[in-house]
């Protein structure tokens, strides 16, 4: 892709994204007044927000009319598209669909992962502790299910299967009661009517499916 406008990164609102030289969209738009004037008259005109939309910077060693500092404004490629739009001209239409393709790109590029610096005592702490969490998370919810399991593995070591409605008969429970824990430790669930078991729970030997008319 041919490079148009100049796009690069910058931090806007404490995220970084990717900015447009707001001197160079105008040079590139053609605009017909001074970009000072351009500039001031598109952020009141369509409420842009300095540091949402865009940011300032002074430019180093230079001087505008009046003795004062020029600046520069950094522009999120949202806004600038925006402002590519309302000067309705080929250039503008020729500019917005750069910055969309520019958006575009930067989507298609693979994010690779990266480990924590386990040099940085903090970051490794932070890691160990998100670790030792996310282990303590899966123990509760493993032995919030301990009991149904338990009550089904029983069963399936049996020489026979049973159906959930004998096995609850077994354990002296109301079928009804027995198939809404089993779903609730998600055990099982229910489709079309009909209560079945969890793959993971098939898998492991616990249950048998069979296509046919339920005898319970």
């Amino acid at each position: 892709m041919n490079e148009l406008i100049k796009v690069e990164g910058c931090t806007v609102g404490n995220e970084a994204v990717q900015t447009v030289n707001a001197r160079e969209l105008h040079g590139f738009l053609g605009v017909g007044k001074d970009f000072s004037t351009w500039i001031r008259d598109r952020v009141e005109q369509y409420s842009f927000l300095e540091n949402q939309d865009f940011v300032c910077s002074p430019v180093l060693g230079s001087e505008g009319r009046g003795g004062h500092n020029r600046k520069d404004y950094h522009l999120t490629l949202d806004m600038a598209k925006e402002l590519s739009m309302v000067e309705r001209n080929e250039k503008g239409k020729q500019a917005r669909q750069y910055f969309l393709a520019c958006e575009k790109r930067l989507k298609s590029l693979t994010v690779v992962p990266t480990l924590p610096d386990f040099t940085n005592p903090a970051i490794a702490a932070r890691a160990w502790a998100d670790e030792v969490e996310a282990k303590q998370a899966a123990l509760v919810q493993l032995e919030a299910a301990k009991p149904s399991v338990e009550f089904v593995q029983k069963y399936a070591e049996a020489e026979s299967t049973k159906c959930l409605g004998d096995v609850a008969k077994v354990l002296g429970q109301k079928p009804h009661a027995f198939s809404k824990r089993l779903a609730e430790d998600k055990v099982i669930f229910k489709r079309d009517g009909v209560w079945i078991p969890t793959q993971a729970h098939v898998d492991a030997g616990r249950f048998v499916v069979r296509v046919g008319v339920s005898s319970c």
